[in-house]
């Protein structure tokens, strides 16, 4: 068990993907490895974390998001979702001395006033394990 020397990041189609929950609307998935030599590694050792994020598309920045991640050992091994904590991120221009840099929803641009329409935006999370992991929305507005 090690933090990995090798990662893979894997665009899933929805077709192929567990049942998620009613009411929900995949937007984009993804499945996350890491290899330590040719061993898969789950659960990465010691305090490392990596950042899973999704890119919002344009025309769904009002929405409401959550990251699901497939937990397979659930269910007496038949896995569920699990909701994880996002954190929303945009790109601000104006950051970096004119050369930009994400914002999260600890900052003031997010935190309490909306990103701009137009600029980028993504959903993030932070973990220490690999998997599935997945972008959904219930479609409605803020």
């Amino acid at each position: 068990a090690g933090i990995g020397d090798a990662a893979s990041i894997v665009s899933e189609l929805p077709t192929n993907l567990p049942v998620i929950p009613q009411n929900t609307e995949i937007i984009s998935a993804l499945s996350v490895a890491l290899l330590d030599g040719a061993a898969p590694v789950d659960v990465i050792a010691g305090d490392e974390t990596f950042i899973v994020s999704f890119v919002v598309p344009s025309n769904m920045q009002g929405d409401e998001f959550s990251i699901l991640y497939w937990d397979p050992t659930l269910n007496n091994g038949q896995g569920d979702w699990v909701e994880l904590e996002i954190t929303k991120m945009a790109w601000d221009p104006s950051l970096n001395n004119g050369l930009g840099g994400w914002t999260n929803s600890m900052s003031p641009l997010l935190g309490e006033v909306p990103a701009p329409v137009g600029t980028e935006q993504r959903i993030a999370v932070e973990v220490n394990f690999t998997g599935l992991f997945v972008l959904v929305t219930n479609g409605g507005e803020n």
